[in-house]
């Protein structure tokens, strides 16, 4: 009986699949499907999920597919991984405490909940747009960040300010940056609170390192969004660049 319940609970799956992008890798359609049954209540917090074996029995993909679906998950913070115990859904998962970017309006009319996951931080290479904000003499830091947008798909930021500017955000302990308010932080660390945020669109192409962390396929086109905060004193505080991909949700660029 439990078998069979096992099995029902994964032929279930099915009815999780929503339409992807064209050439969304396997494991990113896997991953999604994954994602969408969580999100509804399938598999609820702290709840195992079915063993590789299992899904590969039950599901048309391969064991490497599951394998790097399960990775992926891991990596966004959806679920946990136990050696020798399984897969469990994660507990206590927070979204972003009053996100000032990336407001997407859902099917309520409140803004989706945007879960981050912090995947780099270094000094930032090159020039660019940041670099004439913040101008040309400031130590420039980077932090990249996965975001899943109500657990629907993933979009991919990058932050740059001072280094030297905002010592504690270039300092902090690794771990912790996912639990960090970005605009409350630089704020305080310069005693200047952000006032006002001149945003600015554009499409481009994903960067390639970027298509490798999302899943996508190479030549994806992106809706960028650039964001660059000011004090009251006019001071340059941060600047964010966002990277979404093609969807139907509809983006809130309203004055901040």
């Amino acid at each position: 009986m439990r078998g069979r319940s096992r099995k029902a609970s994964l032929e279930a799956l099915a009815s999780y699949v929503r339409p992807s992008m064209p050439g969304l890798p396997k494991y990113a359609r896997l991953r999604d499907t994954l994602v969408n049954a969580i999100h509804a209540g399938h598999w609820k917090p702290g709840e195992k999920l079915p063993t590789e074996t299992e899904l590969t029995r039950y599901t048309p993909y391969s064991l490497g597919t599951v394998q790097r679906a399960y990775r992926s998950l891991v990596e966004e913070g959806v679920v946990r991984r136990s050696q020798g115990s399984g897969t469990f859904v994660e507990e206590g998962r927070r979204p972003i405490d009053a996100p000032f970017h990336l407001q997407f309006a859902g099917d309520d009319g409140r803004f989706l909940p945007l879960y981050p996951k912090i995947v780099s931080r270094t000094k930032a290479r090159g020039e660019g747009p940041w670099s004439a904000f913040l101008g040309h003499g400031a130590e420039v830091m980077r932090i990249d960040r996965r975001i899943s947008v109500g657990d629907e798909f993933d979009a991919y930021t990058r932050l740059y300010f001072d280094a030297r500017a905002v010592p504690a955000a270039a300092s902090m302990p690794f771990e912790q940056l996912d639990k960090v308010h970005w605009k409350r932080l630089l704020s305080e660390e310069l005693r200047a609170p952000v006032t006002t945020v001149r945003q600015t669109i554009r499409l481009d192409l994903f960067p390639r390192a970027v298509i490798r962390v999302l899943g996508l396929r190479a030549g994806t086109r992106a809706l960028v969004l650039e964001s660059a905060g000011t004090s009251a004193r006019g001071e340059p505080v941060y600047f964010n660049e966002s990277f979404i991909p093609p969807g139907a949700r509809r983006l809130d660029v309203s004055s901040r």
